[in-house]
This record gives structure tokens, C-alpha cells and sequence, in this order.
């Protein structure tokens, strides 16, 4: 089995849905790091055209985005837990509900003195003034009804919070255990509470505990690796073995919400839930790139 590599940064509230998913797995992962904001030279021979992190890339086979992500360690730790997928219906909703407006109120009502001082020790004055013309680009150009206004997201935010407050009656929000649900309703209030360190967090007693729980969850068993280095596991890798669909048959992927760029290839494999691309490029040789269907469109 190839090594299983985390393209990420820092600070990315999906990012960190990941990497805390990866502990509770407790899967063996190398990270490799990159900008805030694309270009991300040693990532897009990779993906293309996508523009989101993380990306995770196992071998020269590559995932975009989270669900999709979790969906891969879910087979790889034997936690069906972390699959959308193999959700109930009622967990399902619950995290289409947390990813959408509630993601976006907590990322807004986030933003900190605190938030900034951290960002700035990271980058550099040219790079935090591209990092701000980048997510008011994103922000204006999105076309999902889920992101709302920076006006309207402590409002969101506080109504979803009363009511997760008042939802945890159990060590997790579906009982127990942890699943998908709970690592896909912390990373945007990880964002508030633990990089903005918001006051308004501390009244939510339920909630903290709740969030405590989730980042003691199992173990990170994390390398660092480089981005040159991860592109040679490509070019060295075979790619995953699809039944021939016969015709090539050529798409664009991307996402149908923000960040909407497309990338193209040549498509060897679709089912229900997601689309596989083949590409190539001088820096990985072949690559194979998987998309959701949810959320995403094709052409």
C-alpha cells in the first residue's frame, strides 16, 4: 500500500476535519504543505485546475475533496464511521447542513485580532495581501446559496449553536461513538474557538467538552514530507485499475459552488458517487484524480 499524503496548509478548517480524522483512524500520514491561496506550483501538476485543499493523494491516485477524502481512510482504517456513504440518511443531512451555511457563519464569525496576529507569522506582507484579495474574489464570484453575509454569520452561528447545545446529551452527537457528523460539524467551530479564540465560545459547556473529545481522539502519526516528493511517489506509482470503458471519453470537473475552475482528463471511471479522470503531466507521469458528485458538476 502507498503512503497516504495530506496536501494542506495551516490554517484550512477542512484541512483540519482531515488531519483529525486521520488521528482517530490513526493511519500513518505524510504532510506536505502549501499556500494559503493558489498558484500552488508543487500541487496543481497533481489536480489541475482545482483550486480547494486538502487534497489527499495515495500513490499517483488523487482525491479532492473531504467527504471523498474520508470516504478513502474510511477503507483504509476500517472506520465505516467516517463514510458519507455508509450514513444513515438523518447523518447525512446533519453534515450537507453543518458543510453549508453553518460552515460559512463559522469561518466569518471567526475572524480575530488573535486569527490575524497567527496568520501573519506564517506569511509575508506580499502574501497576506494576495491571501485577502484571493477570499474576496472567492467570496464574491461563489454561487452557492450557502454563503451568506458577513453581517448574518454571527446570527447563523449562535442559532446553531444553542441548538447543538442543547442536542448533546451524549459524548458525541449521534451517541457514543464519534462519526462523520462529529468531525464534520468541529472544523468550522474549531476555526471560531481554537484560531479565533472567540469569547462567545466559552458559555457553550456541552460544546467544549464535546470539541475536547474530538481532538483527543486517537493519535496523529504524522511525517513531513516535500511537494518535490510527493510528485517522484507519483511518477513511481501505478495508477488504480478501473474495467475499460471503451471509447475515451474526455471531461471537465469542478466544483459547482466556489473555486469552480475545472479540470479536464480523460474519464476511466464513474459510478454514483464520483468521477475519475486520468491526466499526465511532465512532474507525476500519469495521474488518476477523483471527484464527488455531490456538490460538483461535469461537462
Amino acid at each position: 500500500m502507498a503512503d497516504f499524503i495530506l496536501h494542506h496548509y495551516q490554517f484550512s478548517p477542512y484541512s483540519e476535519k482531515v488531519r483529525s480524522m486521520l488521528a482517530y483512524a490513526e493511519l500513518d500520514w505524510h504532510s506536505v504543505t502549501h499556500k494559503e491561496m493558489p498558484p500552488r506550483p508543487l500541487l496543481s501538476p497533481l489536480v489541475g485546475n482545482y483550486g480547494r485543499i486538502p487534497v489527499a493523494q495515495i500513490g499517483a491516485d488523487v482525491f479532492c475533496d473531504s467527504n471523498l477524502i474520508a470516504e478513502e481512510i474510511a477503507v483504509l482504517a476500517n472506520k465505516p464511521e467516517l463514510s458519507f456513504q455508509n450514513s444513515s440518511q438523518e447523518i447525512k443531512d446533519f453534515v450537507q447542513h453543518v458543510e453549508g451555511k453553518i460552515f460559512f457563519a463559522g469561518v466569518l464569525a471567526g475572524g480575530s485580532n488573535e486569527l490575524r496576529k497567527k496568520i501573519r507569522k506564517t506569511m509575508s506582507l506580499w502574501d497576506l495581501g494576495r491571501f485577502f484579495v484571493d477570499r474576496t474574489i472567492m467570496g464574491f464570484s461563489a454561487t452557492t446559496e450557502n454563503m451568506i453575509k458577513p453581517t448574518e454569520a454571527r446570527k447563523v452561528l449562535n442559532e446553531h449553536l444553542e441548538s447543538l447545545e442543547e442536542r448533546l446529551q451524549s459524548d458525541f452527537i449521534f451517541g457514543d461513538s464519534p462519526t462523520l457528523a462529529d468531525f464534520s460539524c468541529y472544523h468550522s467551530l474549531w476555526f471560531a474557538r481554537d484560531l479565533g479564540e472567540k469569547p462567545f465560545m466559552k458559555k457553550y459547556k456541552k460544546i467544549n467538552a464535546w470539541m475536547d473529545r474530538v481532538k483527543a481522539l486517537g493519535q496523529t502519526k504524522m511525517q513531513d514530507m516535500d511537494g518535490e516528493a510527493a510528485l517522484k511517489i507519483a511518477k513511481e506509482s501505478s495508477v488504480r485499475v478501473y474495467p475499460d470503458l471503451g471509447e475515451a471519453k474526455v471531461i471537465a470537473v469542478g466544483p459547482s459552488d466556489y473555486r469552480q475552475k475545472a479540470t479536464e482528463g480523460k474519464l476511466v471511471y464513474e459510478d454514483e458517487t464520483r468521477w475519475v479522470l486520468s491526466r499526465q503531466h511532465p512532474k507525476c507521469g500519469e495521474i488518476q484524480i477523483h471527484f464527488p458528485k455531490l456538490a460538483y458538476t461535469a461537462r
